[in-house]
């Protein structure tokens, strides 16, 4: 089960408490928002509508998290291109913590997109490439490229559609750290699956918790 942004920070609350940094047993202040902040809602793209979106913010624990997943028609008319957008960004109190959490997130990730390459894509009347691992210095991405047969009257035509998840960590001064997932499914190019999720690494590494 892929674990969401909400349930790693109650994950992570936990530790948090366990490893010193935050008061044991309080409860804290969570600010809560049925949208996405400002500075990421220019990752909708045009002519999309977002279906779901929650952000969190824990000031106390200096945790935050940002959902959204957003769909648009595309325009070879089978499947609609969907995005999804996954951000939590924690706070580690301590040297000995942040040490614990680097090494606890790395292997996370590394873990995550080993599994994604084993994950077999059944899409009906589709033929796959094998998936591709590419590694960046802030993770790693895999990438599958689908042949999609449609059926149009006594037509037959082949569309090409690609998929990308991407799994990140960003660590900034101060013991912050940016755990993200982005998710392109049904992309109709490479390039917007890698414009889509290098712009959104880009607002990441720019936006701090106190603008969520």
């Amino acid at each position: 089960m892929k674990s969401t942004p909400k349930k790693l920070l109650t994950a992570v609350m936990v530790v948090t408490a366990l490893l010193g940094g935050g008061k044991a047993g309080a409860q804290p202040e969570v600010i809560r928002s049925p949208q996405p902040p400002e500075v990421f809602r220019q990752l909708v793209p045009q002519g999309a509508v977002i279906d779901v979106a929650e952000t969190t913010k824990t000031p106390e624990y200096g945790m935050g998290t940002v959902t959204f997943a957003a769909r648009r028609t595309g325009k070879n008319g089978r499947f609609e291109t969907n995005y999804l957008f996954e951000l939590t960004i924690v706070t580690a109190r301590t040297i000995e913590s942040a040490e614990k959490w680097r090494m606890m997130y790395r292997q996370d990730l590394e873990s995550k997109a080993g599994s994604k390459m084993k994950e077999e894509n059944s899409t009906v009347n589709c033929e796959n490439d094998p998936p591709e691992l590419t590694g960046y210095p802030w993770g790693s991405g895999v990438r599958q490229r689908s042949v999609c047969k449609d059926t149009d009257g006594n037509n037959i035509r082949n569309e090409i559609y690609y998929d990308g998840t991407y799994y990140g960590l960003i660590e900034e001064d101060g013991g912050v750290f940016k755990l993200f997932t982005l998710t392109v499914k049904y992309g109709e190019n490479p390039g917007e699956v890698g414009e889509w999720t290098e712009k959104a690494v880009q607002l990441i590494s720019e936006t701090g918790l106190d603008q969520l």
